[in-house]
């Protein structure tokens, strides 16, 4: 069991068996010893905590629609015509000083401005449609001064944002107190053998911070001469009865101005369980306790009589904890909503309690927690951009503020790119959809508030469930075929009747027939209907495709095993036995003719009653997946339109030889149509013509954009909507050239943009591209028919081959024509 006299020593400051150095135990745990000191100093802002470092006065408020750098600006509040918002601060300088900070106005250029003043004297003005940050800097003498940024409107208009930003404030030379911290510190205890009986197979369990540059070493001894470092939940480095167990913590940091934080410390002690016998062989049992916690984070009791415990995870879901108390228990009155529990290293947030009275007049307690992640519900993002960012850099920028952090990418998937644009989304959703995107599964460190993303969550332990060994029972279910016929319709009553000759319809029975049904018969007996029904679809072709592979699924048996077994690794203690969820396990039962390997897709487990421990495995048929609704997740069940932007992070200047100054890497789980956007700000060296073209993985798709421009600055837009996008992961790329000199393209001056529904954001590795492209000419002269006239521009593309042969001529009867050669 776990022995609570280690934890309240340090709750409680009982430490009258050891000494503290430099350390305090402050409300959260033991810190180092905070000591202040005073002098001259630099105060900065860049407005990204909630809290302000100077104390502003006015209406003004913190923003993430513009930024210098970071993700957040401080700007004015939204006003009317003939009306100004102001903020302001006043610093002394006892010896001069320097302020500085960013600034942007997006306004109507000449009518309404941002003013700066310093203790009433205008020191600028600016207004007009500014699309990156300009920098203000000052030296001042000693004094006080009142810094004061004004956003004011003339009488009507209001154009482009209509607001002001500041970013990145400074000031220089300021009489201020900083806190900083002692380099080190060490707590000492011992521990006698009142409480310590055995250590055995016991483990030392702690919580802790460690911001960067900070670290906690736990130590161990039997003897206080040899000194053994204790791991996390890790069983002690000694076994065997002790005379005393000496625990040592030390704290150190090397940043004066953080400390680690040690929240609590304990000792999990394992014993026998008498009287509990499985299969005639007595076992031993790790009977962890429960930590109950107060909505302030601190220990208020451990649950020592918590019964019917059970935890049910479930495979990237999931994961719950529920237990039962006695109603008359006194400490049921400390269990809270919101409130956290630990238990066997996790840490969960309690959503549910049930406590009354039954039928039979019998009284109950239960408790149901959920693992932390759901904290992640609390943070609701507006809206959200992840633009070509690798996973961990948008990973962060989704758990900013949330307590979480990144922990392990899989070092594969470390240079991937990743784009999502959301709305109104919770930080738990957005980490799952990035999850899926990148192709990884989350591991949640509840512990320590880390989530590590890794290719695969367990493993192939050579586990096996065997009829009378360890498989309990098993419960088959076989879900019929749900259709055999499919008439499927596209956008405006579209039938593939003209490409699935002159049918309106598609079937399958092929399952039926392996059973030794004949196809007539099948036709008469088993015959399904379905209707499928999908605007998106706009050609006949695509349309039947779709409909033909849905039927696959549709029409054959989807078959999955729910098995309950014994969890022997509780009895015996062999690796063979063990097994974890996601993990790949053997199940043999010569009754049911079953010899299959499948994976644990949810496991029930019981600590204290390990016979009754169940697990659900995936399905173990081929290509029988779930088809139902049901099955599918609801962040794409419910996929609205929505759209992927990307810009081009580098300026580059482009001549004859073409280059791809945007790459966007995009993900759809259903084929869908899109419509792509381009804008273009360049600086033409002459007068030239500018050919764009849009590739998918290296194919071109859309229309060949050609726009003759003027020597010195043009823009180029280019919209038009791309039908039926396979679904999949692609490399969306623009390719660019000239026909005669250069084109100059500032950073963030090309942009892209794709909309669509079915959308699961971006995520691949850069493919390689030949760097230079060959032009070839069509040797014979081509006639081309159309109605009204066109300017025909020689077309150019890349190509390995040295010859192009035109295999067919498609010829259209217009009213004019034109040739050219």
């Amino acid at each position: 069991m776990i022995l609570s006299e280690l934890n309240k020593l340090f709750q409680e400051q009982q430490w009258n068996q050891g000494t503290t150095n430099n350390l305090v135990l402050s409300p959260n745990g033991l810190t180092l010893e905070r000591y202040q000191v005073s002098g001259i100093g630099t105060v900065i802002d860049d407005f990204e905590g909630e809290q302000r470092k100077f104390t502003f006065t006015g209406d003004w408020q913190r923003t993430t629609a513009r930024k210098a750098s970071g993700s957040y600006s401080y700007t004015n509040k939204d006003i009317g015509d003939n009306q100004a918002s102001a903020t302001e601060i006043t610093i002394s300088l006892p010896q001069g000083g320097r302020i500085e900070f960013d600034y942007l106005v997006s306004s109507e250029s000449g009518y309404d401005y941002l003013r700066f003043y310093i203790n009433g004297v205008e020191q600028f003005k600016d207004s007009g449609n500014n699309t990156s940050f300009k920098h203000f800097a000052k030296d001042l003498t000693s004094g006080t001064y009142t810094f004061k940024w004004q956003y004011s409107k003339d009488g009507s208009v209001s154009s482009n944002d209509d607001q002001a930003y500041i970013d990145n404030l400074s000031v220089i030379g300021i009489e201020t107190t900083v806190t900083k911290y002692q380099a080190n510190g060490t707590w000492f205890v011992v521990i006698n053998n009142d409480i310590v009986r055995n250590v055995t197979d016991s483990h030392i369990n702690f919580e802790c911070e460690t911001p960067i540059g900070t670290s906690i070493r736990v130590e161990v001894s039997k003897d206080g001469q040899e000194w053994y470092i204790a791991e996390n939940g890790q069983p002690l480095p000694f076994t065997g009865r002790i005379d005393s167990l000496m625990i040592r913590v030390t704290l150190q940091t090397t940043n004066d101005t953080v400390t680690p934080v040690l929240k609590s410390l304990g000792i999990s002690i394992w014993e026998e369980a008498k009287g509990f016998k499985i299969l005639g062989r007595p076992s031993n049992i790790n009977r962890d306790i429960i930590r109950a916690y107060d909505l302030n984070g601190k220990l208020a009791a451990y649950l020592g009589n918590a019964k019917n415990i059970y935890t049910d995870d479930f495979l990237n879901d999931r994961s719950i904890l529920y237990f039962e108390m006695p109603f008359n228990d006194p400490k049921t009155k400390l269990i809270q909503y919101d409130a956290q529990l630990v238990y066997k290293n996790r840490r969960y947030i309690i959503t549910e309690i049930d406590d009354g009275m039954e039928e039979n007049g019998d009284f109950n307690f239960a408790v149901t927690a959920e693992l932390n992640y759901i904290e992640l519900l609390n943070k609701t993002f507006p809206t959200i951009e992840i633009n070509a960012e690798t996973p961990r850099d948008g990973l962060e920028k989704i758990l900013a503020g949330t307590g979480w952090k990144v922990g392990i990418i899989e070092p594969d998937y470390e240079t991937e790119l990743i784009s999502m644009k959301e709305s109104r989304k919770t930080a738990l959703w957005l980490v799952r959809q990035a999850a899926k995107i990148i192709g990884l599964e989350i591991q949640w460190d509840s512990m320590n508030r880390i989530i590590n993303l890794v290719k695969r969550i367990g493993s192939n332990r050579g586990t096996g469930f065997r009829y009378r060994k360890n498989l309990k029972s098993v419960k088959r279910t076989i879900t019929p075929p749900q259709a055999t016929v499919i008439y499927p319709y596209g956008k405006n009553g579209l039938t593939i009747a003209e490409v699935n000759g002159g049918k309106d319809y598609i079937e399958n029975y092929d399952w039926y027939i392996s059973q030794g049904v004949s196809l007539e018969e099948a036709r008469k007996k088993y015959r399904k209907e379905y209707i499928l029904e999908d605007d998106r679809f706009m050609l006949a072709g695509n349309l039947k495709r779709y409909a033909e592979d849905l039927l696959k699924e549709l029409a054959f048996p989807r078959i999955s095993y729910q098995v309950t077994v014994l969890d022997l690794s509780a009895i015996t203690g062999l690796e063979e036995d063990k097994f974890y969820l996601g993990d790949d396990v053997r199940i043999y039962n010569e009754d049911l003719n079953l010899d299959v390997t499948t994976r644990i897709l949810r496991m029930k487990v019981y600590p204290q009653e390990p016979w009754r421990n169940e697990v659900e495995l995936g399905f173990l048929e081929p290509g029988l997946g779930d088809v139902s609704s049901g099955s599918i997740s609801s962040d794409i069940a419910d996929a609205e339109a929505d759209m992927l932007f990307a810009s081009n992070n580098t300026s580059a200047t482009i001549g004859t030889t073409p280059q791809y100054p945007i790459n966007l890497t995009l993900s759809s789980f259903k084929s869908t149509n899109a419509q792509i956007g381009l804008m273009l700000i360049c600086n033409a060296s002459t007068a030239l013509t500018v050919t764009i073209k849009f590739y998918t993985d290296g194919v071109q798709v859309g229309p060949t954009i050609r726009q003759k421009v003027n020597a010195g600055y043009n823009t180029i837009s280019a919209p038009f909507v791309l039908a039926q996008m396979p679904s999949g992961n692609k490399m969306f790329s623009v390719q660019v050239y000239t026909d005669a000199g250069t084109i100059s393209i500032a950073a963030n001056d090309m942009q892209l943009y794709i909309f669509a529904r079915n959308l699961l954001g971006g995520v691949a590795k850069d493919v390689p591209r030949p760097q230079t492209a060959e032009n070839i000419t069509l040797p014979a002269p081509l006639a081309v028919s159309m109605i009204g006239g066109a300017q025909m521009v020689e077309d150019t593309k890349e190509a390995k081959a040295e010859t192009v042969t035109l295999k067919a001529l498609l010829t259209v009867t217009t009213a004019a024509s034109i040739t050219f050669a």
